[in-house]
């Protein structure tokens, strides 16, 4: 039983830094300095170089959505399913840091050759089976577990 959580962990671990990578998560805004009592509105995007979906806001999804300002911490309680996923009134000024975090997805690879792809695809080197070998993980049927982080500063 230790050997098979050694060996998920290692297997975790080797995965991990893949999650951050898979696709990108950022927020959004179409205007990053507003006037003190402007409406903003921020977008979720989903994608990779910059190209992306927008999400909507689903509460059970996200363990973190907050905007921090002036030493003060404003939870964002917008509807579920709300496109753009945050609509706020700067009325105050100063920074904004608008900080977003979700619960954690995971995926299984029941194929190794969509693994290997996937890997080949983000430049994780050739020697990535030897690695995956060496943790003792199995080739078909392992899992990652991923958490995505976005912050937008606002002005």
């Amino acid at each position: 039983m230790m050997r098979l959580i050694s060996n998920f962990a290692a297997v975790y671990c080797l995965l991990a830094a893949s999650s951050a990578t898979a696709h990108e998560l950022w927020l959004d805004t179409e205007d990053w300095q507003v006037p003190t009592g402007t409406e903003i509105e921020v977008q979720v995007i989903n994608g990779e170089d910059f190209a992306g979906a927008k999400l909507a806001y689903f509460p059970n999804r996200v363990t973190r959505f907050e905007i921090l300002q002036n030493g003060e911490t404003i939870k964002v309680g917008d509807r579920a399913g709300d496109v753009p996923a945050l609509v706020h009134n700067a009325q105050d000024a100063g920074l904004m840091i608008i900080a977003y975090e979700t619960k954690p997805s995971r995926i299984t690879y029941k194929e190794w050759e969509k693994f290997t792809k996937f890997a080949e695809h983000k430049d994780f080197g050739d020697d990535i089976g030897a690695r995956h070998d060496a943790t003792g993980a199995p080739r078909e049927g392992f899992a990652e577990a991923y958490t995505r982080h976005a912050k937008a500063l606002v002005a």
